[in-house]
């Protein structure tokens, strides 16, 4: 299980509290059942699944756990801005606008190629590209998270 699962679904869940829209967010951000249930998955993942020491997210760990893949995935690091920003305006808690922020800079500074373009498919915890190498296209890699996070 990633540890960015729960960040990754916490737009669809606040959505989903009533109607799409205005109405949906009105009532999640009353405090409805979905709302809890999303901050507590998306808190989880945000404290056991977040680098403090260079910013960015760890690929998976166990639920509650460590996380055991350290290797930064570009689409969790995608996934992560919408999910930290939902989370900041759903909670006010500046603690995730802060991990934004650093895994923005991650992106900016160690996923993005800017030589050539495009995000590599991950960096290992030495700084150096992942097991998927520089190529940046295949099958399993959509650009829709990467749109997503803008």
């Amino acid at each position: 299980m990633s540890t960015l699962q729960a960040v990754k679904l916490l737009p669809t869940l606040t959505a989903s509290e009533g109607k799409r829209g205005a109405t949906g967010m009105g009532k999640a951000r009353k405090g409805g059942p979905t709302l809890k249930v999303a901050l507590g998955l998306g808190k989880n993942s945000a404290e056991r699944g977040y680098d403090a020491a260079k910013g960015g997210y760890f690929e998976e760990g166990a639920p509650g756990g460590a996380p055991t893949k350290l290797e930064k995935v570009w689409w969790v690091q995608a996934e992560a801005l919408p999910g930290l920003w939902w989370l900041y305006r759903l909670s006010n808690d500046a603690s995730f606008l802060d991990r934004l922020e650093r895994t923005l800079s991650w992106i900016e500074t160690k996923q993005l190629d800017r030589e050539n373009g495009e995000w590599f498919w991950s960096i290992i915890p030495d700084g150096s590209i992942g097991p998927h190498g520089d190529h940046k296209g295949e099958e399993w890699k959509a650009s829709y998270h990467q749109l997503r996070a803008t």
